[in-house]
């Protein structure tokens, strides 16, 4: 009796001195768990952003009410009508053109969404490309770390599991 109640403190004491040893590999394993959440928003947004762009293809003409320029991009705030209802949205180029308020703009909106409107400029191609391009940079530099470290933690474990069924039997 009292040589299973030594062994199963020995058994205990391994399992935590596995467990401390483990603590920075499972730490590690959830920051890339985390990494890899963010990359999968990044080709979300990325994703939207393509597919607004895509969506987008009636014609419309708006006004410009407003023009910022910032060292990247236009954002333009942008009144037009369709079917007889005003909207008032903002919208961003990268154009090389330079608005004025009043000025006529040429913008593309998606039917099933009238205030969604794209200038049909390059932002929206190279945002939505260069947001998937970076979920996807983040999803391989995050899963081939995070299955290195759970493969390498594998072997542990089932070796842990064979000494407590060795033990009991």
């Amino acid at each position: 009796m009292e040589n299973n109640y030594m062994s199963r403190i020995e058994r205990n004491k391994r399992f935590l001195s596995f467990l401390k040893e483990k603590v920075f590999i499972l730490s590690r394993i959830w920051r890339l768990s985390f990494l890899l959440v963010i990359a999968i928003g990044f080709m979300f947004v990325g994703s939207t952003i393509g597919h607004a762009y895509d969506s987008c293809d009636r014609k419309v003409i708006g006004t410009v009410v407003e023009y910022e320029k910032t060292s990247v991009v236009k954002r333009i705030k942008v009144s037009y009508e369709i079917d007889g209802e005003e909207y008032e949205t903002d919208t961003f180029s990268s154009s090389d053109k330079r608005y004025h308020v009043g000025d006529e703009i040429k913008l593309y909106y998606d039917p099933a969404e009238p205030d969604i409107v794209v200038d049909k400029s390059n932002f929206y191609v190279v945002t939505g490309r260069v947001l998937g391009v970076i979920g996807v940079v983040i999803v391989i530099f995050t899963v081939l770390p995070l299955a290195r470290e759970y493969l390498a933690f594998l072997p542990e474990i089932k070796k842990a599991d064979d000494d407590d069924y060795e033990e009991e039997n």
